[in-house]
């Protein structure tokens, strides 16, 4: 592959999405993780239509740990490499 390998969370709304669009407009391909896969499916439909090229989607949650380590693993199994990461997780009010 000559693209990077751009890992985005929170991929299916807001900044995350808007983010993976114009990183795979840019010649990056997209690994796109969100909790919702039809989020993600919509997002791929966009990213395939402007660049004619699929994103990888990965539906994740991220408070799962466990479900991070298996993300990684297979990410390395099937590329080899991670260029680069955009993580967006919104702000919670925490009081």
């Amino acid at each position: 592959m000559d693209s990077r390998i751009v890992l985005v969370t929170g991929a299916s709304r807001g900044i995350g999405r808007a983010a993976a669009l114009e990183l795979a407009k840019a010649g990056n391909h997209i690994i796109a993780t969100a909790r919702s896969e039809k989020a993600l499916t919509k997002l791929d439909d966009e990213i395939l239509a402007a660049t004619g090229h699929n994103a990888t989607l990965i539906p994740l949650d991220l408070r799962d740990v466990q479900a991070i380590d298996r993300l990684a693993s297979a990410l390395l199994e099937r590329f080899g490499r991670l260029d680069g990461l955009f993580e967006w997780r919104e702000a919670r009010n925490t009081k």
